[in-house]
């Protein structure tokens, strides 16, 4: 006989709906005259779970899962710590985020730094093309200048 259908059949027999409970309980009972018992058997059963093959299987299956159980438990408390531990950043990591800040500061300086020279010499040579445009002016009239010799025989421009 299969005790895990003969279980499963007496829990119907506790259900509210009385023709369910009925059925249940004829199924029960057809399944243990099938097996050549009878529900004081059931009883002794209940009385000393030993006697059956299968709730020593049963038993066995319940302490393997509560091994499995405990093993899980400690697993997930070691895998908590071990994340808490590696989460701490060390000083050698705290370092090389330092470091990395200052690279990242130091190249927008010099991208900026690279901006203005390019913008100065733009304007070195904005202002290169414009005094190459503009025209020298060229006095109206020559300025009168007087030379007189000096006393040493040089002569001196006023």
């Amino acid at each position: 006989m299969d005790c895990v259908k003969f279980a499963k059949v007496l829990s119907l027999a506790a259900s509210d709906n009385e023709a369910e409970s009925v059925r249940a309980m004829q199924i029960a009972k057809r399944m243990l005259e099938a097996a050549g018992l009878d529900f004081v058997d059931v009883a002794n059963l209940v009385v000393a779970p030993a006697a059956c093959a299968e709730s020593e299987a049963m038993e066995t299956l319940r302490d393997k899962l509560a091994l499995l159980r405990r093993e899980n438990r400690q697993l997930k408390g070691e895998n908590r710590r071990l994340r808490s531990d590696s989460a701490t950043p060390t000083q050698e990591d705290t370092q090389i985020a330092r470091l990395a800040a200052e690279v990242r500061r130091l190249t927008a300086t010099s991208d900026y730094l690279s901006g203005e020279l390019e913008r100065s010499e733009y304007e070195r040579y904005r202002i290169a093309a414009e005094a190459r445009k503009v025209p020298l002016v060229k006095a109206a009239s020559p300025i009168p200048r007087r030379s007189c010799r000096s006393s040493e025989g040089q002569y001196k421009l006023f």
